[in-house]
């Protein structure tokens, strides 16, 4: 006679999450994560799972405690892994101030003191607390070191992103709100060129919509902007009343 009734389930614990990816953690030795700065009202030292590349890959990988240098190490790891997966999918686009950053990368032997002077240069953003992280990384690990694998990947990336083409700039500036200029000749209107030549050049005159300047060319008969002005206004004072 078999037993009708439904075997009965069993569950399996989950792994606890890595402290540093929180990927699903890996049994290992015991890691210690030590207070940075020990108070009253800051929590004693704890034991943390690691997953199996974090313990492996981290710069203080044969010590039992955490420090500083790992969390930064997981942060780099992390945001370099996030842009490289955002430009090579097409989700972000550098700019030529990235692009150049990395190109700077590129060409310099990677250490803390090799790179302290680009951060500066660097614009804000992921671009600029990866570089951070970076530098605070490379004393415990050196710049062959397979632990840093995903930078060198982004890196190689960005530094190989052709550059944006401005493009030329006709006479009339070339800003994405302002409408191109005309590409072919047109009937002039002077009067003295002929109907099938190019339209003369504008002669130059000071715009209607702004104040005038000193660099501004004076109408005939004037000597100065401020002549022009005087003459203007004497000669409306002096107009008898219709």
């Amino acid at each position: 006679m078999t037993d009708a009734r439904p075997a009965r389930l069993s569950l399996v614990p989950a792994p606890a999450p890595c402290y540093l990816c929180e990927g699903p953690s890996s049994p290992g030795p015991d890691v210690v994560l030590r207070p940075t700065a020990p108070g009253p009202h800051t929590a004693g030292p704890r034991t943390v799972d690691l997953c199996a590349p974090c313990r492996e890959g981290r710069p203080a990988r044969g010590r039992g405690d955490i420090g500083p240098a790992d969390i930064a190490w997981a942060m780099l790891v992390h945001d370099a892994a996030y842009l490289h997966e955002e430009c090579t999918s097409g989700r972000w686009t550098p700019d030529d101030d990235v692009v150049r950053v990395a190109g700077v990368l590129a060409r310099t032997p990677w250490g803390d003191i090799t790179l302290r002077p680009i951060l500066p240069t660097s614009p804000r953003g992921r671009l600029a607390r990866l570089l951070y992280n970076l530098v605070r990384v490379l004393p415990y690990l050196p710049e062959e070191d397979p632990a840093l694998l995903p930078v060198h990947r982004l890196v190689d990336v960005l530094a190989t992103w052709p550059a944006r083409s401005s493009g030329a700039v006709g006479e009339r500036g070339g800003g994405r709100h302002r409408k191109p200029g005309p590409t072919g000749p047109t009937r002039c209107t002077c009067g003295t060129c002929g109907p099938h030549r190019p339209a003369c050049p504008p002669s130059p005159q000071p715009a209607r919509h702004r104040k005038p300047r000193a660099d501004d060319p004076a109408p005939e008969g004037t000597t100065s902007l401020w002549d022009k002005r005087h003459r203007r206004g004497a000669a409306r004072a002096h107009t008898p009343a219709g």
